[in-house]
């Protein structure tokens, strides 16, 4: 089995910056960012964790097993030490990551998620897309439909369908590692267990109507990474690299360039 899947964007001797996707995403939700970043002069690596993407679908479905794929790509890929990217699942990845491999990393940007544990917010969603098969969704458009009408948003439905995929018999099934996801989920969701204190530059960005916000951010985040900075960016929700993409690369460039001056 190989390792993670990964996409690189930028020229090899810039600085080098690595960007890891949330739940059900990937390393396609962040081309357009990853882009605007590489042309600031960074080289960019966009990864799939494990189980999504591209990448092998493997169990377990931990941080501790997530980090560990991520810090044997960066030595496959000879990627010196860097500026980590993470949004959702991906941030804790990277709060794991600055704590069990500190001198892998320069610093980091978590977007939208704190050092905390978290509702279950996806285990609906997970019910259904375990309950759909290739006889309810035999096109995209029938499987958006089972979708919505077992409750899942327009939005989320969007989202999570790009992983409904098509197979050599050009019937459509689930593309990332489904079962492993949701044995693991309820790990996912907790506060992960940071083996010690990081001393890099951490910029947190949180969307100012997300639910992943909290009201002692400052305290929560100074007790583990006490180089924190925090931003919150109005009106926007969990979904920060879409909702709001300009002010997400100002906030990485920024976290980047505070870091290094």
């Amino acid at each position: 089995m190989g390792g993670l899947f990964g996409r690189c964007l930028g020229r090899d001797d810039d600085p080098p910056v690595l960007f890891l996707h949330g739940l059900l995403g990937s390393s396609s939700n962040w081309l357009r960012i990853g882009q605007a970043v590489a042309d600031a002069s960074y080289r960019v690596w966009l990864l799939d964790l494990r189980n999504h993407g591209r990448s092998p679908c493997l169990s377990p479905h931990t941080y501790e097993a997530m980090v560990s794929d991520v810090l044997a790509f960066l030595d496959e890929w000879g990627v010196g030490p860097c500026h980590v990217v993470g949004h959702s699942m991906g941030g804790k990845v990277a709060m794991m990551a600055l704590s069990m491999a500190p001198d892998r990393w320069t610093s980091a940007t978590i977007l939208d998620i704190l050092p905390l544990s978290y509702p279950p917010y996806h285990q609906d969603l997970l019910a259904v897309m375990q309950r759909m098969t290739h006889s309810d969704g035999a096109t995209r458009s029938d499987a958006k439909r089972f979708l919505l009408q077992h409750g899942v948003s327009d939005l989320l439905a969007d989202f999570v369908l790009k992983n409904w995929v098509r197979d050599a018999d050009e019937r459509y099934h689930w593309g990332i590692g489904l079962s492993s996801i949701v044995a693991g989920y309820h790990g996912l969701m907790r506060a992960p267990d940071l083996p010690r204190q990081s001393e890099h530059p951490v910029q947190w960005v949180m969307g100012g109507r997300s639910d992943y916000t909290h009201p002692d951010m400052i305290p929560l985040v100074n007790r583990f990474f006490p180089r924190s900075e925090l931003m919150v960016i109005p009106d926007v929700g969990h979904w920060i690299g879409w909702e709001a993409p300009d002010s997400c690369v100002a906030a990485i460039l920024g976290s980047i360039a505070r870091a290094s001056s």
